[in-house]
């Protein structure tokens, strides 16, 4: 989410990530956000308030700063209350916790709900191929010469 000015939303964004975790009847819940800045949103307390949403709701935070310094403090303490943690992008062993973390997660049964699409172009393939073909083929023997 953007503001007009074009700094980033993250407590709304947050918060809509859990309107549509909560749905979700089964699963470990997690968010891994990945900012390059601070948020508006977040400042006198806003923060401690959006992490004791998340963490009511059983969500977990880990937070992956791409941009220039340390992770801004109001994501590091969302991190820290939903029992995530932050670190930056270029951190390894942080990376490879999260996908430890990841990895150990509960898996969910999926459902399909709408029809999986499949191309059938096969038919109409051969179809033009044949025909492209018989024309080239036909059109050494049918050319008209003027001569």
């Amino acid at each position: 989410m953007f503001t007009n000015g074009g700094g980033t939303m993250i407590g709304g964004a947050l918060r809509q990530c859990r309107t549509h975790l909560e749905e979700r009847e089964a699963g470990d819940r997690m968010i891994l956000l990945v900012s390059d800045g601070v948020s508006a949103d977040l400042n006198n307390g806003q923060d401690e308030i959006v992490a004791r949403e998340l963490q009511r709701s059983g969500i977990v935070v880990f937070g992956v700063h791409i941009g220039e310094g340390e992770t801004p403090p109001e994501v590091a303490s969302i991190c820290t209350i939903t029992g995530g943690s932050s670190f930056a992008a270029g951190d390894e062993v942080g990376l490879q916790a999260v996908f430890k973390r990841i990895d150990q997660m509960q898996t969910v049964k999926m459902e399909q709900t709408v029809a999986d699409i499949q191309d059938f172009y096969w038919p109409f393939c051969v179809t033009g191929l044949v025909g492209l073909v018989g024309f080239i083929l036909s059109s050494f023997g049918w050319r008209y010469t003027p001569w």
